[in-house]
């Protein structure tokens, strides 16, 4: 498992988390939740920019890729969590194995940078990975013929070294981030509004004309966890357009897991997702469409969820999949729908779920995963369970962990008596109401003894 390390960073003032196959973040509004999800992802994104890198740099110099490599880095941070002067003093470590680690601070000898040191087994390994990718760059070109057996060796040579930087770094996941408020990409007109601004603001010397307003930095336009959602969710979209992927994607689910994931997806949005050029509709009955910025708000925020989740499947992708109040706007009984379509995903792809919920339904509604996945471990009761509770969406008790955030520090909620999610901390909020009811209804009482008759 990889572990992550933080100290003092934002809300965050002491944190050791290693990560299980299913991790469920509680907390108040404000509690790091997310702040902690966006730093997972940010170490976990390590990788695919190293890749994005080596392939792409001309450079015959290590030290100056490391310095390319370094410098990416601190951009994709920035883009995420904004300028590093007003984050403070912090340190974070995090460990992909015991000796491949990273870690990331303030600069002690330049102001408002960014440290980020790689362990000397981490360094060395990617210093020999870049030699090797560094080699499938020289090619012949003396004839045409050359030229395409070295293309052909490109692409074997280049799936030998993702292979191989999936061993260094203890991880073969497809990294995606799923940002709370997703409604946005209902609005295709919207959408197409901010990609002309982020193209406006990367455009150099600013070729636009300009106006009296100061112009902003690019993390100012829209962070870089919700830029790699849109940009997501847009290459699953271009999935829709085409009849022959529909078409295939459709066939691809269509049995087991996938059948069975689908079903839930339709029930969740009464209805089913379609597209063209310019517009997202939910096809109800009788075929009947409504244009998906007219939808409930519950189906504005769920959609993208289920799209994610049936492309993967379809695709047979491992993920880290990280998800931001999937609870946002449904019914309790879709939170219970969305809940056994996450965990059937997580089955069906072996991928790794991180969550943060403030939802009591989400949490009660995954404790019927894990308990189902608790008795499914006696044989004589699988068929009558199963049943009850479909085998695609158990959970194995060993598989998941939660914690509440509270005052910056971890602390453990897993009853593993009962190998449960203890909501204790929530009924601690129904406490408090039923107690302050209880003091109105006897303040109601006192009052109606003491009124004239």
């Amino acid at each position: 498992m990889h572990t992550i390390e933080i100290k003092n960073f934002g809300p965050l003032a002491d944190i050791n988390l290693q990560l299980n196959r299913i991790v469920f973040l509680l907390g108040e509004q404000a509690s790091g939740k997310s702040t902690l999800a966006k730093l997972v992802y940010f170490f976990r994104t390590f990788q695919e920019e190293f890749l994005n890198l080596v392939f792409a740099s001309d450079s015959e110099n290590w030290q100056k890729v490391r310095s390319s490599y370094a410098s990416l880095l601190r951009r994709k941070f920035t883009g995420i969590f904004g300028e590093t002067k007003v984050l403070g003093d912090f340190h974070l470590i995090y460990s992909y194995t015991d000796i491949e680690t990273v870690i990331v601070k303030p600069s002690l000898k330049k102001s408002q940078y960014l440290d980020i040191t790689l362990s000397r087994e981490l360094d060395k390994k990617l210093e020999l990975t870049w030699e090797k990718a560094r080699k499938i760059h020289t090619m012949n070109k003396e004839n045409a013929y050359d030229i395409y057996l070295n293309i052909i060796k490109d692409s074997v040579a280049q799936k030998d070294i993702i292979s191989e930087l999936n061993s260094i770094f203890n991880d073969n996941a497809y990294v995606t981030y799923i940002p709370a408020g997703r409604a946005f990409l209902s609005h295709q007109a919207l959408l197409r509004l901010i990609a002309a601004d982020e193209i406006r603001r990367i455009i150099p010397n600013n070729k636009f004309e300009k106006n009296d307003f100061a112009e902003p930095s690019a993390y100012d336009i829209i962070d870089a966890t919700t830029r790699s959602y849109i940009y997501e969710a847009n290459r699953v979209r271009e999935w829709h357009l085409s009849a022959q992927v529909r078409e295939s994607l459709n066939t691809a689910l269509k049995n087991g897991t996938s059948k069975y994931l689908s079903s839930l997806s339709r029930n969740i949005l009464k209805g089913s997702y379609s597209a063209d050029k310019y517009n997202d509709y939910i096809e109800i009955k009788d075929g009947k469409k409504i244009k998906l910025s007219y939808a409930s708000s519950g189906q504005q925020e769920v959609i993208w969820v289920l799209n994610l989740l049936s492309s993967y499947v379809a695709e047979k992708r491992r993920c880290l999949l990280i998800i931001e109040e999937p609870e946002t706007h449904l019914y309790p009984e879709a939170q219970y729908m969305l809940s056994k379509a996450i965990a059937s995903f997580r089955n069906c792809t072996d991928s790794q779920i991180l969550i943060t919920t403030h939802s009591p339904y989400i949490l009660t509604s995954f404790n019927n995963l894990i308990y189902a996945g608790e008795c499914g471990k006696s044989s004589l009761a699988e068929d009558k369970l199963n049943e009850i509770v479909p085998k695609e969406s158990w959970i194995e008790p060993e598989h998941f962990s939660s914690y509440i955030l509270e005052n910056g520090e971890l602390q453990n909620i897993k009853d593993t008596d009962l190998a449960m999610i203890d909501i204790a901390e929530l009924d601690k909020v129904a406490s408090t109401q039923d107690t302050e009811y209880e003091k109105m209804l006897t303040l109601a009482s006192e009052v109606k003894k003491c009124a004239p008759n």
